[in-house]
């Protein structure tokens, strides 16, 4: 007798493909457990955490604010900002005045914005009188262009022009050269040249500033002046022409006209 074709099927198709039951358990994920260290500063933080594809992952047992802190401290140190001026930021410069305000107000909105000054090359210059507050915005203005991953120098103008000076003479092999010392000045995104009009404004002081400036205005590289001196004693001694460069592109001239703060607990 002839079987029908139905009875040599299984009862369901799934039933061919069916796992037999071992009475397994699928094995459980380990539960992850979140464990922080304590900074005496900064409180706890997290040790360990979970990666994208859920795999536990462990840090240095370091304090993060502190090791934020200790690299901002060592980019201040390369961008040789005196020790007496670290401290300066934005919300510790004393501004009650309108144009301590105002001066506040740019020397900000400068670093806010120094993404758009660096394609530009756009400068800025502060000048006005001792102890109201020029070197506090700049470095100011300097901290936050470091923690935007930008580099950025402070000298003065005599230390620019003795670093020039001391690569005339006889060299060695390998020494620096007077356009080496111009290169490396320009390489850094920001150049902060502080006392600019104290020295002795000879011609040789004008050529070694006017180079330095140049080369940065070629690269389109933003430079801050600070100066003690009247707009149109800083023109004649950076000369017409590094002076046109610092203005140009928008480059702006803010004012300290106030009298000085210094051992009022204000800004240096």
């Amino acid at each position: 007798m002839l079987s029908r074709a139905s009875d040599l099927l299984p009862a369901s198709l799934g039933e061919r493909h069916k796992a037999p039951d071992t009475g397994a358990k699928a094995p459980s994920l380990p539960v992850f457990r979140q464990v922080f260290g304590t900074c005496e500063q900064h409180g706890q933080y997290p040790l360990n955490s979970l990666d994208s594809e859920g795999r536990e992952r462990w840090r240095p047992d370091v304090c993060p604010a502190c090791a934020k802190q200790s690299a901002v401290r060592q980019l201040m140190r390369r961008a040789e900002i005196s020790p007496r001026f670290e401290g300066c930021t934005f919300d510790g410069y004393a501004a009650t005045a309108p144009d301590q305000v105002q001066a506040l107000e740019v020397c900000r909105d400068y670093a806010d914005s120094f993404a758009e000054a660096l394609k530009v090359g756009r400068c800025l210059i502060l000048r006005g009188n001792p102890g109201t507050g020029k070197n506090h915005l700049a470095v100011a203005i300097t901290k936050q262009v470091l923690a935007q991953g930008h580099t950025a120098l402070h000298a003065t103008a005599y230390e620019i022009v003795c670093r020039i000076r001391e690569t005339w003479g006889r060299r060695q092999p390998g020494d620096q050269t007077e356009q080496d010392v111009t290169r490396a000045l320009g390489d850094v995104d920001l150049l902060v040249i502080d006392e600019v009009g104290r020295q002795y404004g000879t011609e040789g002081e004008q050529i070694h500033l006017f180079h330095v400036i140049d080369h940065r205005y070629r690269l389109m590289k933003p430079t801050i002046v600070i100066s003690n001196k009247e707009p149109e004693e800083i023109r004649a001694y950076l000369g017409e022409a590094a002076y046109d460069r610092l203005r140009e592109g928008g480059g702006q001239m803010v004012h300290f006209d106030w009298e000085s703060h210094r051992g009022k607990g204000g800004a240096a």
